[in-house]
């Protein structure tokens, strides 16, 4: 409104300079008016800047954020075209002022905005959200397009050199952000709506290891139908159906089919439940088998059903069909790593048993495979014994009793699997042979975690079956949106588990 007066004020004192012969005292005045309403004018843009510009980084404020989204998603929803929005945050920032020092915070603040700025187009809008938060409104932009821009940024940021003086020594650093990126329409229609959801992505970039870029998994459609169809619902499968739960219940729309086998061999079951699942019209399914699944996959293809296979790196297809994406880890590394940590704990001399899962099978395969190769590296490690125990916690309780009474010197007893290693615990402490014996699994199940801290079982493997459960659902729901990527296979990360570390895993 006084924008608009001191406009009207300049143009009539314009309109009387031009249609009336002022001269003398009465032109001089009326000129010095003027030049003081263009001064005045001019102050007022420096005053509108003030109130809408961050001091600190030059970009625009929170306030100016709002008034800008509400803008520009009613254009986009007026002329139709796609508007996103990316919510970016520096990682570890509080740490790094804790470390460096606030007045160098600042400066790589006012750094990290001059990248930014200089990496995004004219007409996108980026403000300070707050503290080190920032908010970049992308107008004629989709999630894909977005995605780019905001790696374009963190790629950026990464590679900038930092410096700082910590106990009077400079350090060379390396600043990262996370970012998540939502859109109008795919993921939200309304502001607040579609600056949660872009919160949420960002909550999940920092979530998956920081120095990131996520974008929202909430999908168009009403409901996403996701069937799991493990052999059965041991600790393990029901670790990983808590991850799936965890990030279906967070999104809101994923409807959740659980249809899991009685055992580990009930093999016709698993075959007719995973039939179910395609005829019950799923948009997708989870599928780990140890049976040939090429029929299910062939007939999945057909009825456009997206297949995804988890825990397993190889399985049984024929003929062979389209997979989406493979969710596990490395079962050879896997035994491995628990070979190294029982020549650790015996350091490299003693006497092993071994229990295996079900004979052929290629998980039980696997982690032997990938055992013995270390172990066969230190000849003063015997293997004593090595039988099958079928991934079950009472016939390994058995097991161990037989191994026990026929090689009573056994030092350590690796279980394929924790059901396994467990049982192996249970035939140890009634043998009157607790704390004489080291005993490790492989899985890293709640129950085994927490026989860790009660001084049971000796350490694990955890192979993370609630991330494998997260990543799972997540891969899903990314391979919803057409202009989304999904990678072939992704495998989990593992971590040894002893009473040292167990805490962080609870």
């Amino acid at each position: 409104m006084v924008k608009k007066n001191f406009k009207m004020i300049k143009e009539e004192i314009t309109e009387i300079n031009k249609n009336f012969k002022v001269e003398g005292e009465l032109k001089t005045r009326l000129d010095l008016l003027l030049q003081e309403v263009k001064k005045l004018s001019k102050n007022e843009n420096v005053l509108l800047n003030l109130v809408n510009i961050d001091g600190l980084t030059g970009l625009y404020n929170h306030k100016y954020f709002h008034e800008c989204m509400v803008k520009e998603l009613s254009q986009a929803a007026r002329f139709n075209y796609e508007l996103a929005l990316v919510m970016i945050d520096i990682d570890h920032f509080k740490k790094f002022n804790d470390n460096y020092g606030h007045p160098l915070g600042d400066i790589v603040l006012r750094k990290i905005a001059g990248i930014m700025k200089s990496n995004i187009r004219s007409y996108d809008i980026i403000s300070r959200y707050g503290g080190e938060e920032f908010a970049i409104i992308l107008p004629h932009t989709g999630r894909r397009g977005a995605r780019v821009i905001a790696e374009k940024l963190r790629k950026a940021i990464a590679k900038t050199k930092f410096y700082g003086i910590r106990s009077g020594k400079k350090e060379k650093l390396t600043i990262t952000i996370s970012a998540g990126v939502a859109a109008f329409p795919d993921n939200a229609r309304t502001k607040s709506i579609l600056i949660k959801r872009a919160d949420k992505a960002l909550y999940l970039a920092k979530e998956e290891g920081r120095n990131n870029v996520c974008s929202s998994l909430v999908t168009g459609k009403d409901y996403i139908r996701f069937a799991f169809c493990p052999p059965t619902l041991s600790p393990f499968y029901s670790s990983v159906l808590r991850g799936i739960r965890e990030v279906a219940d967070e999104i809101g729309n994923v409807e959740l089919d659980v249809l899991a086998g009685s055992s580990e061999q009930s093999y016709k079951e698993q075959t007719a439940l995973m039939k179910k699942a395609l005829s019950n019209g799923v948009d997708a399914i989870g599928i780990c088998s140890k049976i040939d699944i090429g029929s299910i996959v062939s007939e999945a293809n057909k009825l456009r059903i997206k297949v995804f296979v988890f825990n397993f790196k190889h399985i049984k297809m024929t003929p062979p069909g389209k997979i989406m994406s493979y969710i596990c880890y490395d079962q050879f590394m896997a035994g491995k790593k628990m070979a190294l940590f029982i020549i650790r704990l015996l350091r490299g001399n003693g006497n092993v048993a071994v229990l295996e899962g079900i004979p052929d099978e290629i998980d039980s395969i696997e982690r032997k495979k990938g055992f013995m190769q270390v172990i066969s590296k230190y000849p003063k490690i015997k293997i004593v014994a090595s039988e099958p125990a079928y991934w079950d916690r009472a016939k390994a309780r058995e097991k161990t009793m037989r191994i026990l009474k026929k090689y009573p010197e056994v030092d350590a007893i690796f279980g394929l699997s924790d059901e396994m290693a467990l049982g192996a615990v249970d035939a140890i402490r009634k043998a009157r042979k607790t704390g004489r014996i080291f005993t490790v699994g492989l899985d890293g199940n709640q129950n085994a975690l927490e026989s860790i801290k009660e001084s049971k079982l000796t350490g694990t493997l955890n192979t993370n079956p609630v991330d494998i459960g997260r990543i799972m659902i997540r891969t899903v729901l990314k391979s919803m949106f057409k202009q989304d990527r999904v990678s072939n296979r992704i495998e989990s990360p593992t971590t040894v588990v002893d009473l040292e570390n167990v805490e962080k895993f609870l």
